[in-house]
């Protein structure tokens, strides 16, 4: 019977969770006293997909930074409780991991929200960025997606740069 019930459980929740997260990026001058440019393309919004009731939920986005500074400080937040990366539907809420990195051949680090990724090498000009796009990747367990209930799941991830 216990095994039946499990069965039933993911057949409902099989093809119903739909999770989706939207990016939204602040770009600001860390100083008054230094005006700079700032430019922030290829930000797409993200769309995890369905879950089969099997396997993780991931997707990568890239994006670019220009300025004309030679690097950034960004700083990623949810709009959980506290900026926790957090997907909701109605009071349920999904927690979700982010990992960041600037370079292809760089590793993903995994953020914390609100800390800040420091060091990282802004582009001169927002039309040159082939390749060297940084990289976002959400990540969501399937042990995660078990606990929640089935629905459409959606938040917010905010990206603020400081150019310096």
């Amino acid at each position: 019977m216990k095994s039946a019930g499990r069965q039933l459980l993911r057949s409902l929740r099989s093809g119903v969770s739909l999770i989706a997260v939207s990016l939204t990026l602040f770009a600001f001058v860390a100083s008054a006293a230094v005006a700079a440019n700032v430019v922030i393309n290829k930000l797409d919004d993200l769309n995890l997909g369905t879950w089969n009731g099997k396997k993780n939920l991931k997707r990568k986005t890239q994006h670019c930074v220009a300025s004309d500074t030679e690097e950034y400080t960004i700083i990623i937040t949810g709009d959980g409780p506290g900026g926790a990366f957090t997907a909701a539907s109605g009071a349920a809420e999904l927690p979700y991991r982010v990992f960041y990195k600037d370079k292809p051949n760089h590793d993903y680090v995994q953020v914390t929200s609100g800390m800040p990724i420091i060091d990282l090498e802004a582009r001169d000009n927002p039309f040159k960025c082939k390749g060297q796009h940084p990289r976002m990747e959400v990540r969501i367990s399937a042990n995660d997606l078990a606990l929640v209930p089935a629905g459409t799941y959606s938040g917010i991830i905010t990206l603020m740069v400081t150019p310096f």
